[in-house]
């Protein structure tokens, strides 16, 4: 059973393969400024939303089928490759945008001697990954965000328009008649 997949990696639990995250987790934040007044509390201006982080360990285990050293290598060309894919967890993308694997550290490494060569037998591999969007590209999830003025999932108020501007020839017939200005403009 697949669990979450990454740049052709794949989380999975199978009877030959035992390749699961620990320790998964995914955050996002509010990009928001302060500006402070003298006197009062500061207000708080909302900019959008930020990047989605995902983080996770894996244990990587030569008695659970999993080649340790290869998987190492793969993990650290993906990342060194600097190329965007979508995170896949439970069959659903993370997000709409891609992601970029940013952090890949190894340790607790298990050598031992298998036919007198020295064989990683196990490994802990910490990643790191954040929502990637190109310079210049337009987030569908922001500029969705941005058209929203209510909360997800709830319909747009629409409200008639309290005062509606009348045109030009309906603005001069309903002008008022001063007698007193007019009498002014005559002298």
């Amino acid at each position: 059973m697949i669990l979450g997949s990454f740049g052709g990696k794949s989380f999975m639990v199978s009877p030959s393969k035992l390749y699961t995250p620990n320790d998964l987790q995914i955050s996002g934040d509010l990009n928001t400024s302060t500006e402070e007044a003298s006197g009062k509390k500061p207000t708080i201006t909302i900019k959008g939303p930020g990047l989605i982080k995902i983080s996770a360990e894996v244990v990587l285990l030569a008695s659970a089928g999993v080649d340790v050293q290869s998987e190492i290598d793969e993990w650290m060309a993906i990342k060194d490759s600097a190329v965007s894919y979508p995170f896949l967890l439970c069959g659903k993308a993370v997000s709409l945008n891609k992601f970029l694997l940013t952090s890949c550290a190894a340790s607790d490494y298990a050598i031992v001697p298998i036919n007198n060569t020295p064989t990683m037998v196990k490994a802990a591999l910490k990643l790191e990954w954040e929502e990637y969007l190109p310079p210049g590209v337009k987030n569908s999830t922001v500029s969705a965000a941005k058209t929203r003025s209510s909360a997800p999932g709830l319909m747009e108020a629409k409200t008639p328009a309290a005062y509606q501007t009348p045109p030009a020839e309906q603005k001069a017939e309903a002008k008022r008649n001063n007698v007193q200005m007019a009498r002014m403009m005559q002298s």
